[in-house]
């Protein structure tokens, strides 16, 4: 998924300090940029990291300048691995779609590159209090015991080959379940990967001790053990308990026999997964620092555009996706079986998030944000205000279109590069430094889908 930041808040002021090495284009260091100013004086530093799609990316800051940045990316700095995308070449289904896998080990490498480039453009790495970050979805991550991968290759997308086997599952779970899970379930979905790795491969699936989401398991790599998984994370899986945060039983017993014992502990985002390995002393940092818990990256997303509150609506135009996210007042649930349910940020439930994905036969942007405006009439609500980012060209004409469509102003918002990092790193800062406490987790949802309308 992109990157975004919201524009009011994070400013892209640049102030060239004195000082330091000159870094590669890679690793931005020395240049200071400034975010919303702070009523008290905060001395923490904190790290973040993103796992995104293409690239990893890492952010350090004082909650009031962002001190360094570091970007590593795939294709460029890690070609070894063939995963320009995040994945290898896809072999394609039955259906036509391609399944991709991912080697993971090409994380805890991104990981490692991103802290040398800090380290050699002179970041302050000795000074960090604290660590997070926030990773992509859709995938998972087998380990024994030991630590040791039982599936070399993870999962992140199925081919819809598989669309049979996760309408079989919403049948055997239920109604009751889905909803309390999450909703629609997609080929993309951790409890399918689940199901197909215990079916075909019943030897490795016995030997696996954990199942891990990208996240948590760069977290488990940071403390030197097994992570628990923050419950935005846990709620993509579609096997959480929504309204307590904790797995559902029902629906694991059902997926294999054993996996709630395979499931990493949902807890709060601000939970201290562990303390720092003392491995990454050789980088500079500190060991036994704290290591907040790694959220997922759709709600870090919603934080970063603040668009946690409601009223407040998210448009995301993507060259592949179009989501739009509504923050809602009160649980409740999409009649239509369009959407899925996430845990957030704020206390209250929030947010419809309904997606295209390419080949879609929508090709207009405006009639995209038309369709998504209708999907979006169950709820009965109307937001205030939209917040618009965007990498699709869009013309003079399609603000208005997307605005009429959607009956209320657009407030566009600039793309940053490491903007998920640094609102992870944000999100350090706010917990350790006690300074937002409604941030505190709670049930949150995202109602989404991934559906492919023949619109005419």
């Amino acid at each position: 998924m992109a990157e975004w930041s919201n524009a009011a808040v994070l400013k892209t002021v640049e102030a060239r300090v004195s000082g330091g090495s000159n870094p590669s284009p890679s690793a931005k260091t020395c240049g200071k940029r400034h975010i919303q100013p702070q009523s008290e004086l905060l001395m923490g530093i904190y790290l973040g990291f993103h796992a995104g799609y293409s690239q990893f990316s890492a952010t350090l800051t004082d909650g009031a300048v962002v001190l360094a940045q570091a970007i590593v990316e795939y294709g460029k700095d890690l070609p070894q691995y063939c995963q320009p995308d995040g994945t290898l070449p896809g072999t394609t289904g039955a259906a036509g779609t391609a399944a991709r896998e991912f080697d993971p080990r090409m994380w805890t490498d991104a990981l490692k590159l991103t802290l040398q480039r800090l380290r050699d453009g002179d970041a302050p790495l000795d000074k960090v209090d604290a660590v997070t970050g926030t990773g992509q979805g859709g995938c998972m991550i087998c380990l024994d015991a030991a630590g040791h991968f039982t599936r070399l290759l993870s999962p992140m997308q199925a081919d819809t080959s598989r669309a049979g086997l996760c309408r079989a599952t919403e049948l055997e779970m239920g109604p009751d379940v889905i909803a309390r899970t999450g909703g629609k379930i997609s080929e993309d979905d951790m409890l399918i990967h689940i199901r197909s790795f215990a079916h075909e491969h019943p030897f490795h699936y016995a030997r696996t001790a954990r199942f891990h989401t990208v996240s948590s398991f760069l977290c488990s790599e940071l403390i030197g053990s097994s992570a628990p998984i923050a419950c935005d994370d846990a709620s993509r899986t579609h096997l959480l308990d929504l309204g307590e945060c904790h797995w559902n039983a029902d629906a694991c017993a059902m997926i294999a026999a054993g996996l709630y014992w395979k499931l990493p502990e949902p807890v709060p985002h601000s939970t201290v997964a562990g303390y720092l390995s003392p491995l990454y002393a050789r980088y500079g940092l500190k060991s036994g620092i704290p290591v907040m818990v790694w959220t997922g990256e759709t709600c870090e997303l919603l934080y970063s555009l603040q668009a946690t509150a409601p009223g407040t609506a998210a448009l995301l135009l993507h060259p592949t996706v179009s989501m739009l996210m509504l923050p809602m007042d009160a649980l409740r649930f999409d009649p239509f079986g369009q959407g899925r349910l996430l845990l957030g940020y704020e206390r209250r439930p929030v947010a419809a998030a309904f997606q295209f994905h390419a080949p879609c036969k929508v090709s207009s942007t405006p009639e995209r944000a038309r369709i998504l405006a209708l999907r979006m009439n169950w709820t009965g609500l109307t937001p205030e205000r939209v917040r618009l980012a965007t990498r699709v060209p869009l013309a003079k004409d399609d603000y208005q279109k997307i605005c009429d469509a959607l009956r209320v102003p657009l407030e566009p918002v600039a793309p940053l590069s490491g903007g998920l990092s640094l609102s992870a790193a944000l999100r350090a800062c706010h917990v350790m430094e006690a300074r937002t406490p409604a941030h505190s987790w709670a049930s949150f949802w995202t109602l989404g889908g991934r559906f492919e309308p023949a619109v005419r």
